[in-house]
């Protein structure tokens, strides 16, 4: 059973966001932040709680925080990758400047991992109380979408419209599982989209230039039975090449027989 004690809080008012701390204290200083993928809200993963057991049991201890954000639930399909490291950042200011959190790290799970490196791109500024990311399950949407045939075509729809200044435009109501705009819609299945951050075919070039901003200690949790990487891709390749690229210290794990959500495959 997923349950946790802790306390819920809003940490942004003008948007009604809200995340939920795991403990008990009136005050604490290492904050742990989960960022789920694609459809995920509160206690997403089935690892959360051995996550927080583990973390519980550290010193200095560290408290899980799992946060909501206006893409959470169904409301990626009109949201961004911009518009989530936003609001991560305007969490890691609250943790910072409201509750006194001086140690921060960032797990993102599937998109969360984008969302990450979207953060330390546009909202990360040294000095900074986030010291550390952890990236779990980070595939290509577009590797995975496209191997379904009619994807194409419903690309090249919301390209017209994204080349039109129509990308707010929502997609016919049968092409995705919720709600999505032109924009979304282009930014997860197209080649260098702005959700395009670990496709196998991307240059080394384009890879330096997606993870140059990732300037603290990452650890890479990728899946070797994931099932959101499609066949043809080399994983060892893809992994050797993201570690090639990334500029400062690094770990990258394939965990072996687990799927996208980090649970062993006994088939």
């Amino acid at each position: 059973e997923m349950e946790f004690s802790g306390t819920l809080f809003t940490y942004c008012e003008a948007k009604r966001l809200t995340a939920f701390r795991t403990g008990t204290g009136s005050t604490f200083t290492h904050a742990f932040v989960f960022i789920g993928g694609l459809t995920d809200g509160y206690n997403a993963l089935g690892y959360l709680r051995p996550l927080h057991e583990a973390l519980d049991g550290m010193c200095p201890k560290w408290e899980l925080v799992q946060v909501q954000l206006s893409s959470s639930y169904l409301g990626y399909g009109t949201s961004s990758l911009l518009k989530d490291a936003q609001e991560m950042n305007t969490l890691v200011n609250y943790l910072a400047n409201v509750k006194g959190v001086t140690h921060i790290a960032l797990m993102g799970h599937s998109t969360g991992t984008q969302d990450i490196l979207r953060f330390m791109q546009d909202q990360y500024r040294h000095p900074s109380p986030v010291e550390r990311i952890v990236l779990q399950g980070p595939v290509s949407d577009r590797e995975y979408m496209m191997l379904d045939s009619g994807v194409k075509r419903w690309l090249e729809h919301a390209q017209t419209l994204v080349d039109t200044n129509q990308g707010d435009q929502l997609m016919p109501c049968t092409v995705f599982d919720a709600p999505i705009t032109a924009y979304r819609y282009h930014s997860l299945v197209s080649v260098c989209g702005d959700d395009d951050y670990f496709s196998s075919d991307l240059s080394d070039e384009f890879l330096h230039e997606r993870y140059k901003h990732v300037v603290v200690p990452s650890l890479w949790l990728f899946s070797e039975s994931d099932e959101y990487v499609p066949k043809h891709v080399d994983l060892a390749l893809l992994t050797s090449r993201i570690s090639a690229a990334l500029p400062t210290k690094h770990h990258i794990e394939v965990l072996v027989k687990d799927n996208h959500q980090a649970q062993a495959q006994t088939t």
